[in-house]
């Protein structure tokens, strides 16, 4: 999952770029309004890309989380099966 998601970015941002460039045209060089869509396009994508890398951080947290319920769920089930057992040996 973190190799896709670098793996976009890593050809995102090129592309985006890429894709504006195409789209301004065979003019000389780009216009102050392009330079600056350019840069608030490339200020959103480092934005963006932060986000994911929070997201990432929060989902391995929360697997982690996930991963110590499910070890106690199996102890919790463990002992009750033992107390099932000595409950019947007293019996």
């Amino acid at each position: 999952m973190k190799y896709v998601g670098r793996l976009t970015r890593s050809i995102g941002v090129p592309l985006l770029m890429v894709a504006f460039l195409a789209v301004a045209g065979c003019a000389r060089g780009a216009s102050d309004d392009q330079t600056a869509q350019l840069d608030d396009l490339m200020n959103e994508v480092a934005s963006l890309e932060k986000q994911v890398s929070q997201k990432e951080l929060e989902l391995s947290s929360l697997v982690r989380q996930v991963g110590a319920k499910e070890k106690e769920l199996d102890q919790c089930k463990k002992d009750q099966e033992a107390t099932k057992k000595r409950l019947e040996g007293m019996q």
